[in-house]
């Protein structure tokens, strides 16, 4: 069975994110089979996005009480969207000529100068949090320290899987 929810397809036991994550509401048919499906899989070919999207995806696949599903990267995993295969429970992988972008969370603030500047100020917090959760056992404490720092830290499918079997064996 195939399904649309605007650009978002799930066909029969996959959910695949395929553009940019904007937009809340497109992802609700895929949040509903990441919770509810019993063999579901996540594939991934995406240049990132809102990280809040990132964030809903992976609550779903965590709900899902009748199986763990796992992230596949079949194309470009940049962004936001290594949040979700990293931090999908079932897993990862990623096939022959897949790559992975990590860095910082980017910020689009608006409003008066004082309320940036708390908001920067709890966005480093929360960040750093997240992406030392995220990336723990996959990325070592001085590239995530990097990443915190600005850096961007590329990786081709052999470095992608060659860090996941590391991390998975602990």
């Amino acid at each position: 069975m195939i399904e649309f929810d605007d650009e978002i397809i799930v066909v029969d036991s996959s959910v695949y994110l395929l553009e940019r994550m904007e937009e809340s509401e497109k992802y609700e048919l895929a949040c509903e089979n990441l919770r509810n499906s019993p063999d579901i899989e996540i594939i991934i070919n995406s240049p990132g996005g809102a990280v809040s999207i990132a964030m809903m995806l992976v609550a779903a696949m965590n709900a899902n009480q009748n199986h763990k599903p796992r992230a596949l990267i079949t194309g470009q995993c940049h962004s936001s969207a290594s949040l979700v295969a990293l931090l999908a429970p079932g897993g990862c992988w990623a096939t022959t000529g897949s790559y992975m972008c990590c860095h910082q969370v980017y910020l689009e603030l608006n409003g008066s100068p004082q309320s940036i500047n708390v908001e920067t100020a709890f966005y480093k917090k929360w960040s750093k949090k997240l992406m030392n959760t995220a990336y723990k056992g996959f990325l070592t404490p001085v590239e995530i320290q990097s990443l915190l720092d600005g850096a961007e830290i590329w990786l081709d499918h052999d470095d992608i899987n060659k860090r996941l079997t590391k991390r998975d064996k602990r």
